[in-house]
């Protein structure tokens, strides 16, 4: 029987390190919320779209305010945000998000300011989520695995 060894790295994580992780791991549990927003399935109501939004506008606030998002990241997430939100504010709730056109026209932008936030803070990045568990506990972050 052949014994399998894995070496990994040791370091300490930073605050930051683990904001980022944290940050990271909400993008992905978000990813159907970002969907739903960004391109709604037929028979969705623009109320859904809006909880939606409501729904991940924390997250995008604390990206516009991560250090790797970056100014020009920064403006475009908040920009995309308040245009999507004025493009649903005289829609009633129980409307079909196929009548925001100009809403749905906002969606594209939307998911690409995502994927762009996704890429500055290296989400997916080897050893990323191996701040998050030990940050979540309460733990130290000395001796959490950085990548």
């Amino acid at each position: 029987m052949a014994a399998i060894s894995v070496a990994v790295g040791t370091g300490a994580c930073t605050d930051a390190d683990a904001e980022r992780s944290d940050l990271c791991g909400d993008l992905d549990r978000l990813t159907a919320t970002f969907e739903l927003v960004t391109d709604p399935p037929e028979g969705v109501t623009v109320g859904a779209v809006r909880g939606g939004l409501e729904k991940v506008a924390p997250t995008l606030d604390r990206a516009a305010g991560a250090e790797q998002v970056g100014d020009r990241l920064a403006a475009e997430l908040a920009t995309v945000e308040e245009a999507l939100r004025d493009a649903l504010a005289d829609l009633g709730d129980d409307e079909p998000a196929a009548v925001a056109t100009e809403a749905l026209g906002l969606g594209p932008r939307m998911a690409a300011a995502r994927d762009d936030v996704i890429a500055a803070l290296g989400c997916g990045a080897t050893g990323e989520r191996a701040c998050a568990p030990q940050a979540a506990a309460g733990a130290t972050l000395a001796g959490c695995l950085s990548p």
